[in-house]
């Protein structure tokens, strides 16, 4: 049974009577491994989430990759709520405990690289499965290995899941970062990353090359019988901003056409983290049907079980109006113009707009600014100052930025000059 359908997101209410704390958490460890697929690597940091009863015991488990989007590390996993999600699906029984590992993918794109020298479809699929198998109390087997990602992640779980079936047993992936097959027709965006781009699909870009690598290709190309060979989950906002909508809609009628079973849904919503910890429970959910060796198509996945607490990521946010402004307010889905200056903890200063007299522009909720601006902001009035002490989930998480160490606290005055 293909299931194709439409739905909006249902009201939040708090995540269980009694507060997430009473339930049994899981940990992450973070681990180096050494990867002779890539050769201008040393070594990949990953992150490891052990399930609550894990230490102590002999329990073997189930395992589930997880592939970050553009610009995240091996701390992405543990940034974001899908951890706490997880411990509590585990918590009520909906899903068996499981081992998640979160690599450190750069912005690999999760490819073999046309250079040679990069082989992360390698990595992943061969060096990372061999590694944790020998270090962690896996099944290490595939119907008890599972792959799923976000954004660029969902197109290396795509590419890597069609392309070696023998792997993973499950599939899923939130906002799938798919193109044209033909590379003449990408977006304007997208072209500009030529140069970036170049170690991984030449620049410019080799048309063969890109179409090997690309999941929309593989599907309507590879043997229907491998296709079939993994359960596949996968959706995406109907609002993406980057147009992932529609070439998420055009791999499920290929799917369709070449009856290869999966679940497919457009969902409320646009791009990025607020999108997938609103619906990361569902691929869990998915996973935890395959791992438990049932039929993943009937499942629900329209009905949340997890009730996310909206002001739970506000609560994380140290914030203090130095000024009140008396100008417009800016909302969700405003442009504004602001100031910012951003130390930190230390007092370090490590940028500023005001010294170079250039404001910053973003829409709330849709623009690549940093989390804690985007929560931050909102609610400000033209005029106004406000004072952002933000914690690395909601900044730059594991990743360094220049003079910002990974997993820093910063802080940022922001002067808000004009909304729109």
């Amino acid at each position: 049974m293909l299931t194709h359908c439409l739905i909006c997101a249902l009201a939040l209410e708090d995540p269980k009577p009694g507060g997430a704390e009473e339930i049994p958490r899981g940990r992450m460890e973070y681990v180096s491994v050494d990867s002779p697929s890539l050769e201008d690597e040393e070594m990949i940091d990953v992150g490891v989430y052990l399930p609550p009863g894990h230490d102590g015991g002999e329990d073997r488990y189930p395992a589930l990759y997880f592939l970050h989007g553009m610009n995240g590390s091996a701390r992405k996993w543990a940034e974001r709520d899908s951890q706490l999600q997880l411990d509590q699906l585990i918590a009520l029984g909906k899903v068996p405990p499981m081992i998640v590992i979160c690599p450190d993918g750069r912005n690999s794109m999760y490819v073999n690289w046309l250079n040679g020298r990069s082989r992360w479809e390698d990595f992943i699929a061969e060096d990372l499965v061999e590694e944790i198998d020998a270090r962690f109390r896996t099944r290490p087997e595939p119907k008890s290995r599972g792959l799923t990602g976000d954004s660029m992640g969902g197109y290396g779980v795509l590419l890597i899941g069609f392309t070696r079936p023998g792997v993973f047993g499950s599939l899923s992936a939130h906002s799938a970062a798919l193109y044209s097959v033909d590379p003449e027709k990408l977006p304007a965006w997208i072209k500009q990353r030529g140069e970036h781009w170049k170690d991984i699909y030449g620049h410019p870009v080799d048309v063969e090359f890109w179409k090997s690598k690309n999941p929309l290709h593989l599907a309507a190309t590879l043997d229907v019988v491998k296709l079939r060979q993994s359960a596949l989950y996968f959706d995406v906002g109907k609002d993406d901003r980057f147009g992932y909508d529609a070439t998420c809609l055009e791999l499920d009628r290929i799917l369709d056409e070449r009856e290869v079973p999966h679940v497919f849904l457009q969902r409320a919503g646009d791009h990025g983290a607020e999108y997938f910890e609103s619906y990361v429970q569902f691929s869990l959910l998915f996973h935890g049907l395959c791992f438990d060796g049932q039929d993943p198509e009937p499942g629900d996945y329209q009905t949340e079980i997890i009730k996310r607490d909206p002001s739970a990521l506000l609560s994380k946010l140290g914030l203090e109006d130095l000024t009140v402004g008396a100008g417009a307010e800016a909302k969700k889905g405003s442009k504004v113009d602001i100031h910012y200056t951003g130390w930190l903890t230390d007092g370090t200063q490590f940028d500023s707009s005001r010294d170079r007299t250039e404001p910053f522009s973003f829409t709330i909720g849709q623009s690549r600014a940093i989390r804690g601006w985007h929560l931050g902001v909102e609610g400000m009035k033209e005029g106004g100052k406000r004072k952002l002490t933000i914690p690395p989930e909601l900044a730059f998480g594991g990743r360094s930025q220049e003079k910002v160490p990974a997993n820093s606290t910063v802080v940022f005055e922001i002067e808000l000059l004009k909304v729109y």
